[in-house]
């Protein structure tokens, strides 16, 4: 009978995928041992703290055993049993019990008849027999877990409090070191603006110049030739010339953009090229550049004539 209880409990453990209820001898040992010391730990981590919520020691006999941790819902006492315990531990009719056992079942024997005055000794001398003491024993790894929540997340305000202030004394010294490198400009003062190669063509100049009007909060309103440019810059973008060469009446008062200013004063179109494929000496206005007031360029019809590509 006794080997076909134990076929029946290897053919369960087969069965599931985890085993988390039925133990060996030596992982039963070892987790005694892990609980023990999990206990008598300073400095907890999260696999001790999911340790001590599944299981308790107490000692009976002279022989230590693992148990549920009591708490005030669940006052009553259960303790697992090794494998080779089962057989013996419940003797009134083990084949129906594991015949009728199913496969998510806990293998936890209930402390019956003579164990139980011995089990309850044993717990009382663990100072956890009420179910005020089994509460506050249930409740010391939540407490200490919320005291470590509690401090890192004053930690990390701490953190958030000196980086920001770290911030702004590191934007206050970028300021100091950008009104140190660079003059103060007045409205009136002709600047020059770099033009990207995004913004112009290959052989269009790399900047524009134009004139401060207004000033916002460390951010100038530029007018040019062609009209006032729609962005703000900022001083360490503009380059003070040191002579009046766009006056404030000379500023149109459209709003445009760069990319148009410099296409504007751009002899080849500015951003892009134009080319035509003529083939009748480019003298109407059908051929595109002619069209637009452009000279033909060395991209433009092969070597057939052209009449425009100089000014008459």
């Amino acid at each position: 009978m006794k080997e076909k209880f134990n076929s029946n409990i290897e053919l369960l453990l087969a069965k599931k995928a985890i085993n988390t209820k039925l133990f060996s001898r030596e992982v039963y040992s070892r987790i005694i041992s892990e609980v023990k010391a999990a206990k008598i730990k300073q400095k907890k981590v999260t696999l001790d703290y999911r340790g001590l919520s599944r299981f308790d020691v107490i000692v009976v006999n002279g022989s230590e055993k693992l148990l549920q941790p009591v708490s005030a819902e669940e006052p009553t006492i259960l303790y697992y049993l090794e494998k080779d315990e089962l057989f013996d531990n419940d003797p009134q009719c083990p084949e129906q019990v594991i015949d009728d056992r199913d496969d998510n079942s806990d293998v936890i024997i209930q402390a019956t008849s003579s164990e139980d005055s011995e089990i309850e000794a044993a717990y009382e001398t663990t100072n956890i027999s009420t179910s005020e003491d089994a509460a506050q024993v249930s409740s010391n790894v939540d407490t200490e877990s919320i005291k470590i929540i509690e401090h890192k997340q004053k930690e990390i305000k701490v953190k958030r409090k000196n980086a920001h202030e770290n911030l702004k004394i590191q934007g206050a010294k970028m300021l100091k070191i950008s009104d140190k490198k660079f003059s103060t400009i007045n409205v009136g003062d002709t600047v020059r603006i770099r033009v990207f190669g995004v913004d112009r063509g290959r052989g269009d100049p790399r900047s524009i110049l134009g004139t401060v009007l207004e000033t916002q909060d460390g951010f100038y309103t530029i007018g040019t030739n062609k009209g006032i440019l729609k962005q703000l810059y900022c001083r360490s973008e503009l380059v003070v010339c040191s002579e009046k060469l766009v006056t404030l009446n000379s500023v149109p008062k459209e709003e445009i953009s760069l990319r148009q200013v410099s296409s504007a004063q751009s002899l080849t179109g500015g951003q892009g090229y134009i080319r035509c494929n003529c083939s009748r000496k480019c003298k109407s206005n059908r051929c595109k550049c002619k069209a637009k007031s452009l000279l033909c360029n060395s991209k433009c019809h092969r070597s057939t004539d052209c009449y425009n590509k100089f000014k008459t």
